[in-house]
């Protein structure tokens, strides 16, 4: 937490290699460090999207890398925060939603209404 408040390209060369590291802690830390990068957002982009897929077990990291991307606000993360609104954790999927909200760019709201339509299919189901 301490590193990611410098937000330089030598910082985000030590706090990458954290998105991966052994404590899960130290993971999420870092992601939410890396939100912090906008200037670096290019730099930063490539970093948090590929920690995803690594963490896929670790839903509370995967959330913090989301909620990094959005803070971020770089539309280039749009397509990995789409994929994840259909994540099955909760929790994954709730982040990615927030994110595009913070990202607000208005490719996200079809998809976003159809995932609305879907939540309602599956409370109409589970009341049923």
């Amino acid at each position: 937490a301490e590193l990611a408040k410098v937000p330089h390209p030598k910082t985000l060369a030590r706090l990458a290699p954290l998105l991966t590291a052994d404590g899960n802690t130290v993971r999420i830390a870092a992601a939410r460090g890396l939100g912090g990068f906008a200037d670096l957002r290019k730099a930063v982009l490539p970093v948090l999207t590929g920690a995803l897929q690594p963490n896929s077990k670790e839903s509370d990291v995967q959330a913090a890398i989301l909620e990094a991307l959005g803070k971020l606000e770089d539309e280039a993360a749009l397509p990995t925060v789409h994929k994840y609104l259909e994540d099955r954790d909760a929790k994954v999927a709730k982040a990615a939603l927030l994110a595009a909200g913070q990202i607000r760019n208005a490719s996200s709201i079809p998809i976003l209404i159809e995932q609305v339509k879907r939540m309602e299919r599956f409370v109409r189901i589970k009341d049923g």
